[in-house]
Parts: structure tokens; sequence; C-alpha cells
């Protein structure tokens, strides 16, 4: 870290505006230090992560966290979360779809099967496999360059009747603080996963299964 700041204040001799980046670190790690001490250092990193793979996969103005009567909120078009964790330090949504979110909340209340998920040890390793197998596949052009890992099984799991993206299920399981996290799905196949634990709930969009090819809805 004592790098990154001798880098930063290095810089801003030339550049000022490199002032503003040093800030910025600084308060995130302040953020990150009181995470830890607070005991969500693993969740503080998992949303951490969890915005900045979504800058590319929604709009601008999604982009980033937004808090509501002490629930921290994210969305990346195919999950979204609501923790009872304070976080700061991150960046703020400009105009995040609250009602939409908390529309779907009230909508998955009503998934009535449980479902047993498999422990993040689990997930991971068969995470790992998968993508090891879409590297492989494409390399002997088995598969096109573009092709997701849920071409494969391994980028499948399973949810009773619900299919959902792996890579996504490992991140928001994660983000929920990774064990004890309880699961529901319903009938539809096309309705979202309802998750919950300590930390709080998220929802998970399911694949939509056209023509052989696998989707998140």
């Amino acid at each position: 870290m004592l790098e990154k700041i001798l880098e930063l204040v290095i810089e801003a001799q030339v550049k000022p505006q490199k002032l503003i980046e040093l800030e910025e670190f600084l308060r995130l790690k302040i953020s990150e230090e009181e995470a830890k001490k607070n005991g969500n250092a693993n969740i503080f990193r998992s949303v951490k992560k969890y915005i900045n793979r979504s800058i590319k996969q929604i709009p601008k103005e999604y982009y980033g966290i937004h808090t509501k009567d002490g629930m921290v909120y994210a969305t990346n078009g195919y999950s979204a979360f609501r923790l009872n964790v304070e976080l700061k330090g991150l960046p703020e949504a400009m105009d995040f779809p609250i009602e939409k979110i908390d529309a779907t909340f009230s909508d998955v209340k009503f998934n009535n099967i449980e479902v047993e998920l498999p422990s993040l040890k689990e997930l991971k390793a068969q995470l790992k496999i998968a993508r090891a197998n879409l590297k492989a596949m494409k390399k002997q052009k088995i598969l096109i360059p573009g092709c997701k890992l849920t071409a494969l099984e391994e980028g499948v799991v399973k949810l009773k009747n619900v299919s959902v993206d792996i890579e996504l299920l490992v991140e928001i399981l994660e983000v929920l603080g990774g064990e004890n996290i309880t699961c529901w799905v319903t009938e539809e196949k096309l309705a979202p996963v309802f998750l919950k634990s300590h930390a709080g709930e998220a929802i998970l969009m399911p694949l939509r299964i056209e023509n052989n090819s696998k989707e998140a809805s």
C-alpha cells in the first residue's frame, strides 16, 4: 500500500489530478480497515469486486451501491442484493433502480421451494474446472471464441427445476458471506432465485435456455 501512495504522490507533482485518485485510494483503504474491524472484510471485498465487474454489464448510472433504510443495494443486471452491513468508501450509484429492485424482492418472498445449495468450496472447484475446459475447447476450436461458461455442463448449476450460471452464483454467494445461505425457487423455471443469509438477501436471475443456448434472463 505504501508503494502505491508514494507512486501517486510523485505523479501528483506533475499531474495535480492524481491527488483526487490518491484521496479515493486512501478513503477506500480506511473503509477496508473499518470493515475488517467490524468482521465484514470478506463481504466488503466481495461487494467491491461485484460492483467493479458490473461496470460493463449495466447502465453507468446504476454502477455502485445505493443505501436505503440502512440497507446497502447493488446490481449487475443478472443479480441484485441488499445487505444489512455498513459499507463505506465504495462508489455510489447516480440513479439506482431502487423501485424495480424492491419490487422484485417483494415478488421472490413468495418463492416456496427451499433448495440445498452446494458449498461455496464445491462451487469454486466446479467453476475452476469449467473455466479450464472452456479455455481448452476454444483453443481446440470445439467452441467459438464468444462462448460463455454456460455452454458447458460444468458452467450451469441446477437448483431443482431452475438453472443458473455458476459464475454468477459464486459471485452472489460471496457477497452474502459465503456460508449459512438459504435458497428458494418456484415451479416457474424463469422466476428469480431468492437467497438469504445473516448479511442480507439477494436475487439471481435464472438461465433462459433456447435452441441449445443458455443465457441469463
